[in-house]
């Protein structure tokens, strides 16, 4: 990426994300705080300098840098809440029914200590797969989200980095058949829940939620119904430090899912 990338929370952003009913927006403050705390973790982790010492100039103030990664506290999550203020007109312009999506595929599922060998493009390509069929069938369809991963720790111990996908989508298509059409291929592990779809009824939380980047760690546990379900919390230190190092290697935006829009630089484009 060359040229400088703008950076910094604009008051004309943060007034139309507040128009959109955007909850919990960053201020520089809590942005630099967490850059702090990722910086001195790449240090005491022992990860070289050369590879994050140029985000130690970011300040919120307009990016310094000609070359940016996802990692930065100020470069990812203000040029996903520029995309998320047009994603959110955009969507709403089509007047389709409105749905919010969390797709996991135990397929991409990836041992602690390896979350750089995971497939990003692999699990995009996938869902991109899928909503050109539900497009085939029902006809426009228009999606806007990102992959994260979170950390899963079964009940008998075993930990692993469980990626998945979070998106809104417009479409036509009923629910049932979103989402079977969102099922994993292959058998699944007993109380799996790998597609939840609900009705969006705030569609700004819903973009903003989707591109969240903070990992979470999710223990396995049995519900007071006697289903299982994951009990969350922050993520240890060691795995917060992957997780930001695997950062380090992505473009900002690089984890974006986007269906029916074209990007022209760093606008967003409704495809008829």
């Amino acid at each position: 990426m060359s040229g400088p990338l703008p950076n910094d929370l604009s008051p004309e952003l943060l007034a139309e994300l507040e128009r959109q009913e955007v909850r919990y927006l960053p201020t520089v403050e809590t942005l630099q705080l967490k850059q702090t705390r990722m910086l001195a973790g790449f240090q005491r982790g022992g990860v070289p300098r050369r590879h994050w010492r140029h985000l130690e100039a970011c300040n919120g103030r307009g990016c310094p840098n000609r070359v940016c990664s996802a990692a930065c506290w100020f470069g990812e999550p203000v040029a996903v809440l520029k995309l998320v203020a047009q994603a959110h007109d955009l969507l709403e312009e089509t007047e389709l029914p409105l749905w919010f999506a969390t797709v996991i595929d135990p397929r991409y599922a990836t041992p602690i200590g390896a979350l750089k060998s995971l497939s990003l493009d692999g699990m995009q390509q996938g869902l991109r797969r899928r909503l050109r069929r539900v497009e085939g069938t029902w006809g426009p369809t228009h999606a806007f989200g990102a992959c994260e991963v979170s950390l899963e720790i079964e009940r008998d111990g075993a930990s692993y980095w469980g990626p998945h996908t979070h998106f809104a989508i417009a479409t036509r298509c009923p629910r049932a058949a979103l989402k079977a059409a969102f099922m994993p291929a292959g058998a699944l592990p007993a109380g799996a829940r790998p597609v939840v779809l609900k009705q969006v009824t705030n569609l700004g939380n819903a973009l903003s939620y989707s591109n969240k980047r903070a990992p979470a760690e999710r223990i396995a546990i049995v519900g007071s119904r006697g289903t299982q379900d994951r009990d969350k919390r922050p993520v240890n230190w060691q795995a917060g430090l992957e997780h930001d190092t695997w950062l380090l290697g992505l473009q900002p935006t690089e984890r974006l899912i986007l269906r029916g829009f074209r990007r022209v630089h760093d606008r967003l484009v409704l495809l008829r």
